[in-house]
């Protein structure tokens, strides 16, 4: 759903252990990761609107900035979790 707090993908490898995620047209803020898990989840951040996820979904992650280079351009989407 547009409320989660807690992101399921993949793969956390080579992401920041807190920052900022796109995810589709919508910008999120977390606060921590684990191997598989963002955590602390703030949706609709940057005054983008929170929208559902579906399942294989790119996550991205740009270096300080906001300079457009990707770290891992694809991460899947397993499970999303309230």
């Amino acid at each position: 759903t547009d409320s989660v707090t807690t992101i399921n993908v993949y793969i956390t490898t080579r992401f920041d252990s807190s920052g900022t995620i796109y995810i589709g047209a919508e910008v999120l803020t977390y606060t921590g990761v684990t191997s598989t898990t963002f955590t602390g989840v703030t949706r609709g951040a940057s005054s983008t609107t929170a929208a559902a996820i579906s399942n294989d979904t790119t996550v991205a992650q740009f270096e300080s900035g906001g300079i457009p280079t990707l770290h891992l351009l694809l991460i899947y989407l397993l499970i999303v979790i309230l």
